[in-house]
């Protein structure tokens, strides 16, 4: 078994906030793929920045973190180097990898449960949700 040492590959995370409101949450798969574009995203806007290069050369470590809309601006505001994607409804911020030991508390805070979407409309071949 190998020592994590927080410059590690396995020692960074890649957060991602998810947009879930309260009142009219997107549908699961706009919010997935929200997710998935703004990960992508992220790291296509700063590919020479070094946590990415130790990132991707080990276990690679995702947070989804959910927000209403007030901590999502909130988060937004105090985090200028993330990247947001939409998608339908769905809206996602990701930031480059960080050490998972060390998220600033504007990270911190935001819970990872409760990102469950409601499943998208049906699909009109099998008759169950989208996702």
């Amino acid at each position: 078994m190998s020592e994590e040492t927080p410059g590690s590959s396995a020692a960074l995370v890649q957060v991602i906030v998810l947009l879930v409101d309260r009142e009219s949450p997107a549908p699961e798969p706009d919010g997935l793929a929200a997710v998935a574009l703004a990960s992508v995203m992220a790291r296509a806007r700063d590919p020479s920045n070094p946590a990415w290069e130790r990132w991707l050369s080990g276990p690679v470590g995702k947070s989804v973190r959910r927000a209403d809309a007030k901590n999502y601006a909130k988060t937004a505001a105090a985090h200028p180097e993330a990247v947001e994607a939409t998608h339908g409804r769905g809206r996602a911020m990701a930031l480059p990898p960080l050490p998972m030991d060390a998220l600033p508390r504007t990270l911190a805070r935001l819970q990872v449960s409760g990102t469950r979407l409601p499943a998208g409309p049906e699909d009109p071949v099998t008759g169950r949700g989208s996702c």
